[in-house]
């Protein structure tokens, strides 16, 4: 196994020898991605060759345990990549690869943004039976049981087959013309006119997150208010780095500038379930005050727990599991009495969300070609 931790791109030069057949599991490194469980079912095919490429979120110490664990088991034709990855970058060693493999052993989000990344470049998937994969691959991908090791070491030798890979590319391509972010932001265009019940022409959108461009939900925010900006809507990108900033600067914002819609990205993820004075409180406050300025809110959630999630492992930190699931559905609640509509990204999402009416599904967009746009 070789691990690297190195800046300049040169690690990709191996990844490119097209005489082996290449998986890739972009993103970052986490315990639920079951990277663990292609080791053993690529052990001993000596013309494949895994990368595992992206970075730790280094505040989470199951993550770095999880990191240095893959690394001491990893075989001879794994190649560990550790660092940060740029959007470009990505789709760079994305594109060096043949495969790309997500076999995730469980998913909260409602979206997954390296999916769509890979989908964009036209690039086969094998990925687990779960949340939005199965929805959006059946019969576009390779759908495996991640834990059999049999299931996943078959599928990968069936990448192998020039025109199944090719079928796949094919359909990859096809998922990523219909979920394009021209087309997706038009979808979001139908809800704010629905909304607002007539025309605003254009109509002012402050599209909120609150990380940059180096969390995949920042650049989610980026990319939708590039789309509608391409389609002539005034669109106000707001970017905030600290929690307690959060309902000031929206605030003020719209008190300034009056948008007809203020469009916010939230993920549980983002804020500490315990104690409660870290729960994103500044969120709430902006929620309860927008109705001062006549501000229609939409609400993109990007996780969205199962109701069953936080309870299928195992019993420790019992307060703080049992004060962590009461805050979020005390958040959530809280949320879509604020919210005009919410936004998540598979019918899965919305059934656990007990099919409210406010909500909406959109799928999450795919970049295409243009990295700016999609």
């Amino acid at each position: 196994m070789l691990s690297e931790n190195t800046e300049d791109g040169n690690e990709l030069t191996e990844a490119r020898n097209k005489r082996k057949l290449t998986l890739i599991t972009p993103g970052f490194i986490s315990p639920f991605k079951g990277i663990h469980l292609v080791f053993n079912a690529i052990d001993g095919l000596k013309d494949v060759e895994y990368i595992v490429a992206g970075s730790v979120r280094r505040e989470l110490r199951a993550h770095k345990a999880y990191l240095a664990k893959i690394k001491k088991i990893a075989p001879s034709n794994v190649k560990i990549i550790e660092k940060f990855f740029s959007i470009e970058e990505f789709r760079e060693i994305i594109e060096s690869s043949d495969v790309v493999i997500l076999p995730y052993l469980d998913v909260t989000q409602s979206g997954s943004g390296i999916l769509h990344l890979s989908l964009g470049l036209g690039k086969p998937i094998i990925a687990s039976k779960i949340g939005e994969f199965v929805e959006l691959l059946k019969g576009n991908a390779l759908l495996v049981d991640p834990f059999d090791n049999n299931s996943l070491r078959i599928a990968i030798l069936k990448m192998k087959d020039r025109k199944l890979k090719q079928f796949y590319e094919s359909r990859a391509k096809e998922l990523a013309s219909k979920t394009s972010w021209s087309n997706i932001s038009n979808e979001h265009l139908k809800i704010y006119q629905d909304i607002l019940k007539k025309m605003q022409s254009p109509m002012r959108i402050a599209i909120v997150s609150t990380f940059g461009e180096r969390c995949g939900i920042g650049e989610y925010a980026s990319f939708l208010a590039n789309a509608l900006a391409q389609r002539e809507q005034e669109v106000l990108r707001i970017k905030i780095f600290k929690d307690w900033k959060l309902g000031i600067t929206v605030l003020k914002t719209a008190e300034k500038y009056r948008p007809h819609i203020v469009h916010i990205q939230f993920e549980y993820g983002l804020f500490k379930c315990f104690p409660f004075f870290q729960v994103g409180s500044s969120i709430l406050l902006f929620y309860l005050l927008s109705r001062l300025f006549d501000t229609k809110i939409v609400t993109t959630l990007h996780t969205v727990y199962n109701p069953h999630y936080l309870w299928r492992k195992k019993w420790k930190n019992l307060v703080s599991r049992v004060a962590g699931t009461f805050l979020r559905v005390f958040l959530l609640k809280i949320i879509t009495s604020m919210s005009n509509r919410l936004i998540v990204h598979t019918k899965e999402a919305k059934r656990s969300l007990s099919n409210n009416r406010k909500v909406v599904v959109v799928r999450h967009g795919t970049l295409i070609d243009n990295p700016q746009m999609g």
